[in-house]
């Protein structure tokens, strides 16, 4: 049954490739130093807005909401 011609990946190269494609993930942030935003001394808060096009009409209240929120928050 077994063909000596092997196509594909075989389980073993791909336990292999995934651990390692894993552990990098994992370990990624932690070789990365501070974040640029850590050195403000606010938090810059922002949101998608539809101002134009089709969904233009979504983003009508949009500025009133956000002062509503601001005026909520401070």
């Amino acid at each position: 049954m077994k063909d000596k011609e092997q196509r594909g990946i075989t389980r073993r190269e791909f336990m292999k490739t995934t651990t390692t494609a894993g552990a990098a993930l994992v370990l990624a942030p932690s070789l990365a130093g501070k974040a640029f935003a850590a050195k403000r001394d606010h938090i810059l808060i922002g949101h998608p807005n539809p101002s134009t096009g089709p969904l233009a009409g979504f983003g009508e209240a949009s500025p009133w909401a956000d002062n509503k929120a601001i005026d909520a928050i401070n």
